[in-house]
Formats: C-alpha cells, structure tokens, sequence
C-alpha cells in the first residue's frame, strides 16, 4: 500500500546563531517599442539503526512529540495511526536536525531508539548554524504489508544548507516492532538537486495554464482579463498589463503562436517558489501585427525558421495557484530545443498530485 502524502510539513527551526518564453519576448518587445514611441559536507551515505543485544531493534515507547494532522491519503482512505506515526517521526528527524546543539541533543534522546542518530547530527552539520530555515518534507511511504515499510522525499531546506543545494532526495526503511511503532532501520542521502512530484505536476500544470491564458490576452488584448491575476503576479503581472494596454491603445496585436516547446523545473527555492525553463521556437506567425493583420517588421521581425527562445521563469504559490512572477533568464540559440529532461533540469521524487 501506498500513502501519499499531499500537503507538505514546513515548520521553522533554528540551525542556531542564517509557453511563456515567448510571451516574455511580447511584453518585453512591446514595452521597448512604447517606450521609443513614447562546499559539500557529505552525510554517511547509509545509517543502519543498531539492534539491541536480542538482534532486535529496540524502540522508544513514547509518542512523538505532535501528530502531522494536515497529511492525506489517496483515495480518500483513512491511514492508520501508524502511518501518520512513521510520517510524523520521518518529518521530525529533519526538524529536529535544525535545532541548535542542546536541543537537537534533548530531541534526539527523546528518539534516539526510532531513529539513526548518526544520521540526524550529520543533516545538522549541513546547516548554517546562524540562521533560521525552514524545512519541508513530502514523504511518499511505501506499507509493504510485512511490518517494513520504505520512504522516499525531496527535502527541501530554505535557506539552502552549507553546500548551497536547497532540495536533497532523501530515501529510507522502517520497521515496526512488537508494539506497532515504526522505528527507522536506515536512511540514505542521495542525489541533490530534486523537486517533489507532487509540486512538480501542479507547477508545470499551472505553467502550461499561464501560457494559454497570456496567448489568448494578448490576441486580442485584453489587460483586463481576469485570468491574467490567476496566473501571473508581480513583475510578470504589471509587464503584461502594461504591454497589453500599450497594444490595445494603438490597435496592435500580439500573436503567440509556437512551433515547439518544452518545459522544465531547473530550481527550488522553497516549497513555494520555484523555476521553469521553457524552451519555444516560435512559429512564422509568432509576433506584433496591426489591426489589418500586417506585420510591424520593424517592432517585430519575423522569427528566424529553427530559432529558439529560453527563458526562465520565477513561479511562487499563491492561493494554492502557481504564479508567474518573475523572469530569471533568457536566451537565444540557432538549434533545436530539447524534447526531454536536460541536465539543468530537477528530478522529480515522489508521488504525483
């Protein structure tokens, strides 16, 4: 059985005493031609939680210190108290690693039989003790149906820990012993660099969403569209407005239209803000036209036939949307866009929303 856990666990702790890449080319373009008219630190790749002298782990009798009463199953079915017992005490290991020497020292005697000390005090090593963060894990537990169970999370940490990475894939086994409490009999850090499925799907659904939103504002344009607020914010949100009056107050049009696009997670800053790369090659019809359909040339020369436009886009969740908020990059290349992950972008861990 499989329990997926949708809402992620962020809490603050203390490390002690720190589609629309083309759109992006409209807004830009536009505004320009208004204005002229106008260290690694490694952990142990592998703790094994030592057995007692019987050869069985042993276990702390006590609960955890708070339920993770926000988690769901799919499904709509009930988790057993044990599940959401192995969910809290897997999310607890990394919140407690981000205490401050005595009291990650007390937290983890209060675990120490459930949970592989070695590993804990290593994550900690990790963090800047100066600063606070937050750390959010999106644990998908595997009830392999034998009193072992398996996990695995991208573990995001805000700010990034010491080695500058913001998300590790974390994976690791359990086991229940007589009294039905899991204790974790191993953890293992692998790669950096994840983003948990379930973020993944929902950001690059929203993405998808945005760039057919702002293709159809733009043609014709409309700043008022009420969909332009659902989907864009900040910097991205006031540029498109502004260029959509612009167009509209001067008769023009902008056509989005592309060949061939691909998008990607290229990086996490935290469980709400992330950034998509989208790859296009603009079509032949792709650029500014009067209201008589004639191209302006001179604003907006026709696209070079396999041009490709990249662009990177700052997304941030806002009531529970994705948002465009930001442009991080952008460049130009003469080839073919890559139809598939690159390696600039994220590996997705997990179960998918």
């Amino acid at each position: 059985m499989v329990v997926r856990f949708w809402r992620h666990r962020a809490n603050l702790v203390r490390f002690g005493t720190a589609g629309i890449a083309v759109v992006a080319l409209a807004v830009s373009a536009c505004s320009s031609s208004s204005d002229n008219e106008s260290s690694d630190q490694a952990l142990p790749t592998t703790v094994e939680q030592p057995a007692d002298e019987s050869g069985v782990q042993s276990a702390n009798q006590s609960e955890p210190q708070s339920k993770n009463g926000d988690l769901a199953s799919d499904n709509d079915s009930v988790m057993e108290d044990s599940d959401l017992d192995l969910a809290t005490l897997w999310d607890e290991v990394f919140q407690i690693a981000g205490l401050p020497g005595e009291q990650r020292t007390e937290a983890y005697e209060a675990l120490s039989a459930r949970v592989p000390g070695e590993f804990g005090n290593g994550l900690a090593n990790l963090a800047d003790a100066r600063q606070e963060s937050i750390v959010a894990t999106f644990p998908t537990i595997t009830d392999n149906g034998d009193g072992t169970a398996s996990i695995e999370d991208c573990v995001v940490f805000t700010p990034p820990l010491l080695d500058g990475e913001s998300s590790r894939h974390y994976s690791g086994t359990a086991s229940q012993n007589g009294d039905g409490q899991w204790i974790l009999v191993a953890v293992e850090q692998n790669r950096p660099r994840c983003v948990p499925a379930r973020i993944a799907d929902q950001a690059l659904n929203d993405f998808s969403t945005a760039n057919a939103v702002t293709a159809e504002a733009n043609n014709p344009p409309n700043p008022d569209d009420p969909r332009l607020r659902r989907y864009t914010t900040g910097a991205v949100l006031e540029g498109m407005v502004e260029t959509l009056t612009t167009n509209r107050d001067n008769g023009r049009v902008f056509v989005v239209a592309t060949a061939s696009s691909f998008d990607e997670i290229v990086s996490i800053s935290s469980a709400t803000e992330v950034g998509i790369r989208r790859c296009a090659e603009p079509s032949t019809d792709h650029g500014l036209f009067d209201s008589d359909g004639n191209r302006l040339s001179d604003l907006s020369p026709p696209p070079s036939t396999g041009s490709t436009i990249g662009v990177t886009y700052r997304l941030v969740l806002e009531d529970n949307t994705w948002k465009l908020s930001d442009f991080e990059e952008q460049t130009a290349s003469s080839g073919p866009c890559t139809v598939g992950p690159t390696p600039l972008g994220l590996v997705s861990i997990g179960e998918t929303g």
